[in-house]
């Protein structure tokens, strides 16, 4: 486990898969998280967390309240490469917890995490580039925006421009 102020980064739990259901049953939330949202069930959620935790290239950290340690929101970091030392972040908070100060101290101790224990050099990432919230996020914490993949995804009925981002550690 990571202890953070307020935050703390823990490995998921049985009691956490309520919470992560609702993450990914909200298909707003999965369609800005660049998904393809469908109907889940909890015995879904509990493999789509199983596969994470299992899958040997990817870091999975279920986000925590230090306090209650009642979970709001997870972070990863997909697609590793040990060799080039680089990987794909990914960080979703539930709704009640975005702007209160939680995911950027996750960031911070996940970023330190990685570079620390697993020598990751950069960090890349993909958002939607109508999501100003997100952006404005990731310029704060360091990241560039280093390109956009024009009309990429199709999503809503429409195709939707993709803004790449990394952060040198």
């Amino acid at each position: 486990m990571i202890f953070g102020n307020k935050v703390l980064l823990r490995p998921p739990c049985d009691g956490d898969v309520a919470f992560l259901y609702a993450l990914r049953n909200n298909f707003d939330l999965q369609f800005a998280l660049l998904s393809r949202p469908k109907a889940n069930s909890m015995v879904k959620v509990t493999a789509w967390i199983e596969k994470r935790l299992s899958e040997e290239n990817t870091l999975f950290f279920l986000l925590a309240d230090k306090e209650s340690n009642e979970a709001c929101g997870f972070i990863q970091l997909a697609n590793i490469d040990l060799v080039s030392r680089s990987g794909s972040l990914g960080i979703c908070m539930g709704t009640d917890y975005i702007g209160a100060g939680y995911a950027e101290e996750a960031l911070d101790l996940f970023e330190s995490y990685v570079k620390n224990t697993f020598n990751i050099r950069k960090v890349t990432l993909e958002v939607l580039s109508d999501n100003r919230r997100a952006i404005a996020f990731y310029l704060k914490s360091g990241y560039d925006e280093v390109g956009v993949w024009k009309q990429h995804v199709f999503q809503l009925g429409k195709f939707q421009d993709v803004t790449l981002m990394e952060k040198f550690l």
